[in-house]
């Protein structure tokens, strides 16, 4: 049976969630553990992952999602991005491949294609066309939840653990809503 329990992460949880990140080659920049709930195994092993990643004040981004090839399509991605978004401020981003735009309009996304944006992703979108033109393959699309939406939650919240002590960006709403989200832990079993 593989069961998985989400909570939020620890310090020691920092080095598997790296080599986690880099075994599914996504961006590996700023993970910062604090930021992280995880999935873990019955056995205790991680098997998944996902962050809010502030960037300054105003701007956060759903992030670095990750599962263990033998943890996959046992809905470990939609727990985690679930958790995450339910304690996300709004709006919140993404930048994904274009085959997963489908999957993450199932929690609220759109792709946004000309409207004007925060600075990093501006400058991802632009980076994006870039590759477009010189590679016409899998450049990066940025999507964003409506600033007025709630986004679908999950099914069953235990709250099992305490909030912990985080670095912050100065208490703003983002630093808040991703203490928020860690503070989260669900017991699913499948």
């Amino acid at each position: 049976m593989n069961g998985y329990r989400i909570r939020r992460a620890t310090r020691r949880d920092r080095v598997a969630i790296r080599r986690l990140v880099w075994k599914v080659q996504i961006n590996p920049f700023r993970l910062h553990w604090r930021n992280f709930l995880v999935a873990v195994s019955e056995d205790g092993r991680l098997v998944g992952c996902g962050q809010l990643k502030p960037h300054g004040r105003r701007t956060t981004e759903l992030a670095s999602i990750a599962v263990e090839e033998d943890f996959r399509r046992l809905g470990v991605a939609r727990t985690v991005i679930s958790e995450l978004s339910e304690a996300g401020p709004r709006p919140l981003y993404l930048v994904c491949l274009p085959m997963l735009t489908g999957f993450y309009t199932r929690f609220g996304f759109e792709v946004v294609d000309s409207e004007p944006l925060p600075r990093h992703f501006a400058r991802v979108r632009r980076f994006s066309k870039i590759i477009r033109v010189l590679h016409r393959s899998r450049a990066p699309v940025v999507m964003r939840t409506p600033s007025d939406v709630a986004l679908p939650t999950s099914r069953s919240i235990n709250v099992d653990q305490p909030p912990g002590r985080y670095r912050t960006d100065g208490g703003s709403e983002n630093a808040r809503a991703a203490r928020s989200a860690s503070a989260r832990a669900i017991s699913t079993t499948r």
